[in-house]
Parts: structure tokens; sequence; C-alpha cells
């Protein structure tokens, strides 16, 4: 942020990049509290069914992140690829949210046989995964600012 501040770019542009910044760090606390969580969870056990479901919360938001770091990648320099990069973490964050709702009802499904607090705990997982997914997504917002300021407009599908 300090070197933007000293920088040669429009007053805008440097105010978008600090946006993106901004989201990127508020994307790295979601996915350190998930961390957190899965810590949490260690040694416990909870039906298989749960788990699967969180193995493919985490490959999409993986797949996600790498597809929102190709599109960073590609500023200024393809323009066409940061708008498909872009268009995979959308797709991703719409998938997430479909795997975050069934989560929940798995949870609330086995919510008498789990013990109080790893009901607590895996439900606080599943949250912190979604919010994961949308501050990516509202990443890939500011990427999607950014290249439209280098003359092409990147729209969002949703």
């Amino acid at each position: 942020m300090e070197e933007l501040s000293k920088g040669e770019l429009p007053a805008n542009y440097r105010e978008d990049l600090k946006g993106l910044v901004s989201r990127l760090d508020e994307m790295a606390d979601k996915v350190k509290d998930s961390a957190r969580s899965v810590r949490v969870l260690e040694g416990v056990a909870f039906p298989r069914e749960i788990m699967d479901q969180y193995v493919l919360i985490g490959r999409n938001l993986a797949e996600s992140v790498q597809s929102l770091r190709a599109s960073i990648e590609a500023l200024g320099t393809n323009l066409q690829e940061v708008a498909a990069a872009a268009e995979k973490v959308d797709s991703l964050e719409a998938a997430i949210d479909e795997e975050y709702l069934s989560t929940k009802v798995l949870i609330v499904r086995y919510g008498r046989e789990l013990d109080a607090a790893v009901v607590m705990a895996l439900r606080d997982l599943v949250e912190y995964l979604e919010q994961a997914s949308d501050a990516a997504l509202r990443t890939v917002e500011y990427v999607r600012i950014l290249a439209a300021g280098e003359g092409v407009s990147v729209s969002a599908s949703v």
C-alpha cells in the first residue's frame, strides 16, 4: 500500500489497486479462519458425507483462488485471459454457494448424532469457507475494474 501511494499511477487506478489489495487481505483472513477451524476439528469423528462436502468445497475454493491469481497475473498483458479467469471465479463461487447449502443441510441432518461443540465447529468451518469464496468474488470484481481501465470491459456473468 505504501508503494502504491508513491507511484506514478493515476489516482483512480491507485485506489482500485488498494481495493484489490484490501480484498485479497480479507480473503486471506477467511482462509486463515478456515484453517483454524480445521485445527479445532483435528481428531474429531463426524460422518463421511459431511467430510466429502468439505473436500468438494475446498477443491473448488482452491481452484477459484488459482483462477483469481491467473486473472491478476494477466492484468496488463492478456485481457481475454483476465475475463476467462474471472468467469471461472464466478462459476466456482456459485458452485460453492450450492455446496455450502448442502453442507448446512447435512450438519442439521446429523446434528442429533454429533456433540454440540462439533456441530458449532463444523458450522464455523463451512461459514469461513463460503466467506473466503465470496471474498474471492469481490476481489475478482476489482480485477475487472482494473482491466476495464485498460480499455476493455470485462463484465460479470451475474
